[in-house]
């Protein structure tokens, strides 16, 4: 024990007398064992700084989660979980704004998410339109040029998320090409066809307790001028 040694220490400096005697029961001994718990709880103290330090291990996470001004609400989160939105708020910090960055940040808390650039560009409206596996679909015929063949029966006619930086127009997805020129695409699986496009993505579920926190993440690494289309489901038990 470190106490231990360095009360040790302090008999052996001490002059060799009855007065500096440490025997039990001596007020004199009492004072030095005092004194040698000082550096093991030091130590201690030491270590828990440093843990602090680290957004991972800190035990301030109310101090933390104040110097990065967090502005979506934390109380349905963990301290854990809280510990890891603190360290991607730092990677935020010294990061970029390339999807695959993004991608990287979000994936930490939504395995399986993609973050898609729009090359080619794909028509925005379109993409929500299509269908799925033709067969059994009564609605659809094969060579319709909105249909494609796939392992997966999907139709989805509901209109993604869309996040940009400008509040004033609403939150929609205009049927205007300088409007898909400007997307990126937050989602699961992605459909391409043979020359590569766009054809599709698949819904991911996410627990709703994450939704403010992604659309602060997208919105502090997107580029002001881009436009986030995001294909999530927010879900309560996920």
């Amino acid at each position: 024990m470190i106490g231990r040694k360095f009360f040790d220490a302090i008999g052996a400096l001490l002059p060799k007398s009855r007065v500096f005697d440490m025997t039990a029961q001596k007020n004199l001994r009492s004072f030095f064992e005092a004194l040698s718990v000082v550096p093991d709880d030091v130590k201690k103290e030491f270590e828990g700084v440093l843990l602090d330090y680290y957004p991972e291990t800190t035990r301030a996470v109310d101090e933390w989660e104040k110097a990065f001004r967090v502005q979506f609400s934390t109380s349905l989160f963990s301290i854990q979980e809280r510990r890891n939105i603190i360290g991607a708020l730092w990677l935020l910090r010294y990061g970029n704004t390339t999807a695959e960055f993004m991608q990287m940040v979000l994936r930490l808390f939504v395995p399986g998410l993609f973050v898609t650039e729009n090359v080619p560009t794909a028509n925005v409206v379109g993409m929500i339109l299509n269908y799925k596996n033709v067969c059994g679909n009564r609605y659809m015929c094969c060579g319709n040029r909105r249909a494609f063949c796939d392992e997966d029966k999907y139709e989805s006619r509901s209109l993604p998320q869309v996040l940009r930086n400008d509040s004033i127009t609403p939150w929609d997805v205009p049927h205007d090409e300088r409007f898909w020129n400007m997307c990126f695409f937050i989602s699961g699986k992605v459909t391409r066809d043979e020359t590569n496009a766009i054809k599709a993505f698949d819904r991911i579920k996410v627990n709703k307790k994450w939704k403010e926190f992604i659309e602060y993440v997208v919105l502090s690494l997107k580029p002001v001028q881009s436009i986030a289309v995001l294909f999530l489901e927010y879900e309560e038990d996920v």
